[in-house]
């Protein structure tokens, strides 16, 4: 594609109407529309939004897939950390709803629940 069909794509994709977009190329309507024919763009115009909402739908499940995983790993990582306490006799007494660990002036405090 020549330079005038790449402004005139580039024009299309970034102006919201195709008379903004024939304002920023400094042509009249008439001469967009027989560029549009020209570089044969009206299917790539058309073709974007449905190609857009794929790569969201992509991405969005891939996001939540890894989402899904990182809480999976948390929840693991948890439920090792309880174990271990509960194991060393640190874990939360019954009725409470936290242990505190103390090393000299140092200390952490853990919420803890438990399963019923």
């Amino acid at each position: 594609m020549d330079p005038k069909g790449k402004e005139t794509l580039l024009a299309l994709l970034t102006c919201r109407t195709k008379t903004k977009a024939a304002e920023q190329l400094g042509i009249n309507r008439t001469t967009l529309y027989e560029r549009i024919d020209r570089y044969n763009l009206g299917d790539v115009i058309e073709k974007i939004p449905e190609r857009a909402l794929q790569t969201l739908q992509i991405g969005s499940e891939r996001a939540a897939e890894v989402l899904v995983d990182e809480l999976e790993n948390i929840r693991n990582r948890m439920e090792a950390s309880k174990e271990i306490l509960d194991r060393v006799g640190l874990g939360a007494p019954k009725g409470s709803s936290s242990v505190e660990l103390k090393e000299g002036e140092r200390s952490i405090t853990f919420k803890v629940t438990r399963g019923e």
